[in-house]
């Protein structure tokens, strides 16, 4: 990458989800090729732990939802603060991580910089140009769908997120969860924030059909679990699955559980790529996932996986069943590991940001 960039992110929480593992890759990248960056970020969180770890310089500016009218002389001054802080820097290229924070870069930000709007959501037009982000000078989609979804963006670019390979031992990392472990029971797993949109709901549906027929299996939701629609999940568990069905904390490194489960699940209704999947693909694992947004992008039906529309439970629990056969489940993850290493490894999603760095011109 030419030396005469210099790299303002905008990162707008402290939340160590799916966009902020994409950030910290291409950060980490970044600073072992000794480029120069800054991060600013909008929310405290978890995340402020990662940055120290790797001595990332950050400052923190804050700036929240436009739709409580409190937060209105909030962004305001987090404006004014971010154009005070760019007069005395000499950054040229901008990005912003996410859609919502794009309003912040546009408006701080004068014509001379490259400013790049990161979209990591499944939204429409409609809110695209409620972001601003018509005003960009590039928007990067994380898939086709997102892409296809903004219809009114002329420049725009599609890159997958990509993940980290990790050579991990075969281990039982929840085997403590359950009281009773013997061999042979098959992990099926979803991983993610416990919400309506998410479905788990419909994991649950799936697990009770499956264990009237087959005892063998044992299910795992992943995730937070303070949510009100969490918390009726677990009250809708029957005694006699309680210790079938577990709920499991959100984990700051979900790898290794990951590595611990025999099949990943996906039942979200909407979804604009899916880190849960290529993490899987990774470490060998088959998915299951609906037929929405990026998903059909990553798991191809019968080759790394199986794709059901969303809300089919009785599909669902027929692919879950399927894959009681330890055959067919290496099958299908050597299959989604070698495109894995095809098309979402850490390597390939730097170089395709980093190529637009070199090459976009204002």
């Amino acid at each position: 990458m030419q030396k005469k960039y210099k790299i303002l992110f905008i990162q707008k929480d402290g939340i160590l989800g799916g966009s902020a593992i994409s950030l910290l890759l291409l950060l980490r990248y970044l600073k072992n090729k000794n480029i120069k960056f800054m991060l600013i970020l909008c929310q405290k969180g978890e995340l402020l732990n990662e940055l120290k770890k790797l001595h990332i310089q950050y400052k923190i500016i804050n700036f929240k939802g436009w739709r409580n009218l409190k937060n209105i002389f909030i962004n305001l001054y987090a404006i004014i603060k971010l154009k005070i802080f760019l007069l005395f820097n000499d950054f040229n290229v901008i990005h912003s991580n996410s859609y919502e924070v794009n309003p912040l870069m546009i408006l701080a930000a004068g014509k001379k910089y490259l400013k790049i709007c990161h979209v990591r959501d499944y939204i429409d037009d409609r809110r695209a140009k409620k972001f601003l982000l018509q005003k960009a000078d590039l928007i990067i989609s994380v898939s086709k769908a997102v892409t296809t979804k903004l219809k009114n963006i002329t420049k725009i670019k599609t890159i997958y997120n990509g993940a980290t390979e990790y050579k991990l031992e075969k281990k039982d990392y929840i085997k403590n969860i359950i009281k009773k472990n013997k061999n042979g029971f098959i992990y099926a797993g979803v991983i993610g924030s416990c919400e309506k949109r998410k479905r788990q709901k419909d994991f649950i549906d799936a697990a009770f059909t499956i264990l009237k027929k087959d005892k063998k299996f044992r299910f795992f939701i992943i995730g937070n679990l303070s949510s009100n629609y969490c918390l009726s999940l677990k009250k809708s568990i029957p005694e006699q699955y309680k210790n079938h069905i577990f709920f499991i904390s959100h984990q700051k490194d979900i790898i290794p559980i990951i590595n611990t489960l025999d099949i990943i699940i996906i039942t979200s209704s909407e979804e604009a790529f899916g880190r849960t999947a290529i993490e899987a693909m990774s470490l060998k694992k088959p998915v299951i996932g609906t037929k929405v947004g990026g998903i059909p992008e990553i798991v191809k039906h019968n080759i790394n996986g199986y794709l059901y529309p969303v809300g089919n439970i009785q599909l669902l629990a027929k692919y879950i069943l399927k894959l009681k056969d330890k055959n067919l489940r290496n099958k299908l993850g050597n299959n989604g590991y070698l495109i894995f290493k095809k098309k979402f490894t850490e390597e390939k999603y730097i170089n395709n940001i980093i190529k637009i760095y070199e090459n976009f011109k204002k």
